[in-house]
């Protein structure tokens, strides 16, 4: 009988016994081990994927928590407005005047005067303006009134007004030129800088910017 198992014994007959053994004694060596007691070092790297894990018995990792505030404020409290589309300006036409009031100048070739506020809460202008002569006087007759671009109806509504009077430097027919925003955004250029001559043809309004006021009210970032 002996002579019968020896002569049917071979490499391979004898190395498929021996895994099989290996593999019974390693699952009983594993349900023996207690909970938690399987370390990294008893997994072959890469053996285990993600789909092995089941995602619903994963605690948060224990610094993740900080990732949900920042200084006690959630992340939603950092998030900024959304930039607005541009809108045409209410140019002064002279109603609250006494006949000078501001039109676009060069409709087909520029921008239409307008404004918008960025996700940062900076307000911008762009477009070229004019003067224009009303019925009644001259552009400059009156200049505590002729120079406003906006005025009165054409001031920006809360949340994209400067905080302080606010001046910027700008071009008109090539040549310097002031405008200033006051806190409550009305518009103007600085009587004489530049003068009606130049003004009557073209002021550009493009570059000027400043940072809405006061902050975290009407939608001021």
């Amino acid at each position: 009988m002996l002579a019968g198992i020896r002569n049917r014994l071979s490499y391979a007959n004898v190395m498929a016994t021996i895994a099989v053994f290996i593999a019974l004694g390693a699952g009983a060596y594993a349900a023996g081990l207690a909970p938690n007691s399987v370390k990294s070092r008893h997994i072959a790297p890469d053996a285990v994927k993600g789909t092995d894990v089941s995602e619903g018995t994963l605690g948060q990792v224990p610094e993740a928590a900080n990732a949900d505030t920042l200084d006690n404020k959630d992340s939603g409290e950092f998030q900024s407005a959304g930039a607005d589309e541009w809108t045409p300006l209410a140019l002064n036409d002279g109603t609250f005047g006494t006949g000078c009031n501001w039109k676009k100048a060069f409709p087909n070739d520029f921008a239409t005067p307008s404004y918008f506020r960025d996700r940062e809460g900076v307000v911008h202008l762009r477009g070229m303006v004019r003067a224009a002569e009303g019925g009644q006087s001259s552009c400059g007759d009156y200049p505590e009134f002729d120079h406003f671009i906006t005025f009165e109806g054409g001031r920006l509504q809360p949340g994209y007004r400067p905080g302080y009077r606010a001046v910027f430097s700008i071009t008109s027919v090539n040549k310097p030129g002031r405008v200033d925003v006051l806190p409550d955004s009305s518009i103007q250029i600085e009587p004489g800088y530049p003068n009606f001559v130049d003004a009557k043809q073209w002021v550009s309004l493009d570059g000027i910017s400043w940072r809405c006021a006061p902050s975290g009210e009407n939608g001021c970032p």
